[in-house]
């Protein structure tokens, strides 16, 4: 039951008069006085009816913590699409579409053989492009050992290449990023809408609670202790620290340390320091030097203000 019926009626009224329109319906409720109140810091008690005078307090979800360090590291976060997702299921479906049943199975056994040998002979290319990098790095010492692994990995390239010709997804193979705005950034860095639902295992995504749709509601918004070493020794320090990365980029523009310890918290925590740490950060990069920023940078993605909705 609707705490605020008249309230409740107005929004879907709205709604209908947007004609659904979610994103200017999000402008509408972002600009009002409610959504601005300050976040509600004692939680509620199930037991209690609960009077609307705040958002509760909330732990961000997997993918809004996702997206919120790719903001910080991607240029363009926007334009930046993930690689080619086909379903599967659907584009067999569509190249069988009217065949007689027979034809369909035989497909459909020819498809799932050459995925297989696609597996396979995609291993063995990159045992081999392992191989010619180990004795190109080795000056080439035995030169006619080098230049027979090359041939042989450019021989596999081209089976490799025949192979996905006949497939039915053959012509589905994502292309390198070229773009020179994200030149030298994985291209697994992009908004979590962009990334194959569900993620794989060990993926940020994942770790942080992303639903492996196996059943309904199956995501998690409950820390643990494989999320808290992810973000003490995972990669995304590394990232936000890249020579591309908008944190980066922006840091450069200022040698002062102190609009540079403003730049971080408002990009982090969307907030100016205190004077308490302000004073006290100062003074740390005084005594570290230019170690101090990676360290704050560190510091503010593992903090808790960051990891809550406020």
């Amino acid at each position: 039951q609707a705490s605020h019926p008249e309230l409740l009626r107005f929004l879907t009224d709205t709604l209908i008069e947007l004609k659904f329109d979610l994103q200017a319906y999000q402008a509408i409720l972002a600009r009002t006085q409610t959504y601005r109140r300050a976040t509600l810091l004692q939680p509620h008690s199930p037991e209690e009816t609960f009077l609307f005078q705040g958002r509760p307090l909330t732990r961000m979800r997997a993918e809004q913590w996702w997206d919120s360090v790719m903001t910080l590291i991607v240029p363009d976060l926007d334009e930046r699409l993930g690689a080619v997702r086909v379903d599967r299921n659907y584009e067999m479906a569509q190249q069988l579409a009217g065949k007689p049943l027979q034809e369909m199975l035989e497909v459909i056994a020819s498809e799932s053989k050459l995925d297989q040998q696609i597996k396979e002979l995609q291993t063995r290319v990159n045992q081999l492009q392992r191989k010619v990098n180990g004795r190109n790095r080795q000056k080439k010492v035995a030169s006619l050992r080098f230049e027979v692994d090359r041939k042989n990995l450019a021989s596999h390239r081209k089976a490799l290449a025949e192979l996905r010709k006949q497939s039915v997804m053959g012509a589905q193979v994502p292309a390198r990023d070229s773009d020179p705005r994200w030149r030298g950034l994985p291209a697994q860095l992009v908004r979590a809408s962009e990334v194959a639902s569900p993620a794989p295992e060990g993926h940020f995504l994942r770790e942080f609670g992303q639903s492996d749709r196996e059943t309904i509601d199956a995501f998690a918004v409950d820390a643990n202790v494989p999320q808290a070493l992810m973000l003490l020794n995972g990669p995304l320090e590394a990232y936000l620290g890249h020579e591309k990365a908008v944190l980066a980029s922006t840091l450069e523009t200022s040698s002062d340390p102190s609009t540079q310890l403003e730049l971080l918290f408002r990009a982090f925590l969307t907030r100016s320091p205190n004077a308490e740490e302000r004073a006290w950060l100062l003074s740390a990069q005084q005594e570290h030097g230019p170690a101090s920023t990676k360290n704050l940078t560190w510091m503010l993605l593992n903090a808790r203000e960051f990891a809550f909705i406020q």
